[in-house]
């Protein structure tokens, strides 16, 4: 990089000078042919480089079943839901028309900044011919991505106090496996949970939604057994056809997360994306998705200082959609 630097800043014959002057020059402390703040600029620019090729390294393989929603500031975002309408009431003949009501509810998340700043001095730098400092930069893009995972897969694991003052996942919201309900996923436990879906009534009603799951959310533990649940590899035999599997079962869409293994090997998830309103959230500042990078020259080391920052919130925003089975 300070190679490049000077090459465009004119400097002949710069492969025959040595590496300490190489770098004082292009970082400035030789004023005969640069500016202090080119070279932290091309550290920069080779950070957005891996943001670009290492932020993909892990997935937010939540995105399917959360909404994102983009906020303009730092405060409190209220996500407000309406409860079904009152039913048709019967008007006798000569009689007026009865007024109905709307239920509300809501619930609350915030968007908070995360960063973290790296120092690397001159000499570190000079001898840097392995291209160290390509991979700290690197490791620090991937921090972003997991940074989202952790606090978006938290909301599940932690299953919190709802605005309602009762957890998420509870038999008072009628999302959570109880009695004979209750086991790793099969064909039996998978139909208990589709009929949860069925049955789940909305904010001010009495009626099931008739829900359909969509997602079935696992530990890494029962990917195997899971996989042959989803996508069985010996075909069902017509004489075998009182055994066939469910077809619902081999349209759900499967989301691995290790992340759920540190909580328990064995509770299991499900999602319906056909609730309107969902059950997730998250979001970042309005104009800034990505993570926001900074250098500078450090004065006391005459190194580069670097950080990156991202702004991100995730939240809960109602238990319809989401269901859960504790697996023993």
């Amino acid at each position: 990089l300070a190679k490049t630097t000077l090459r465009h800043a004119g400097v002949q014959r710069v492969d025959r000078l040595p590496a300490g002057q190489v770098f004082d020059i292009a970082l400035g402390f030789d004023k005969r042919f640069h500016s202090t703040s080119d070279f932290p600029l091309l550290l920069q620019d080779a950070m957005r480089k891996n943001l670009r090729e290492q932020t993909v390294g892990e997935v937010l393989n939540f995105t399917e079943i959360a909404s994102e929603r983009n906020v303009p500031d730092f405060k409190t975002n209220r996500e407000l839901k309406l409860g079904k309408f009152s039913d048709l009431a019967l008007i006798p003949e000569g009689g007026a028309v009865t007024y109905g009501t709307l239920t509300e509810g809501q619930e609350t998340w915030v968007v908070l900044s995360y960063g973290r700043g790296w120092a690397i001095g001159r000499q570190a730098l000079i001898n840097d011919d392995l291209s160290g400092f390509d991979r700290v930069s690197s490791e620090m893009l991937q921090t972003v991505n997991r940074l989202k995972l952790d606090l978006f897969w938290a909301l599940i694991t932690a299953n919190a106090n709802m605005a309602d003052g009762v957890p998420l996942f509870n038999a008072t919201h009628t999302n959570l496996a109880v009695g004979g309900d209750i086991g790793a996923p099969s064909v039996a436990t998978l139909g208990a949970m589709r009929t949860a879906f069925r049955v789940q009534t909305p904010l001010g009603g009495t009626h099931g939604m008739n829900l359909i799951p969509t997602h079935l959310i696992i530990p890494a533990a029962y990917e195997n057994a899971v996989e042959s649940l989803v996508s069985p590899a010996v075909p069902v035999l017509p004489a075998a056809v009182a055994n066939a599997m469910p077809r619902f079962i081999g349209s759900l869409s499967v989301i691995v997360e290790p992340r759920l293994d540190a909580n328990s090997t064995t509770r299991w998830y499900a999602f319906s994306r056909g609730y309107p309103s969902g059950s997730f959230v998250y979001g970042s500042l309005e104009g800034q998705p990505e993570p926001a990078f900074a250098t500078k020259e450090d004065f006391d080391t005459r190194g580069i200082k670097a950080r990156v920052d991202i702004d991100f919130g995730c939240g809960v925003t109602d238990h319809r959609a989401v269901y859960a089975n504790n697996g023993v």
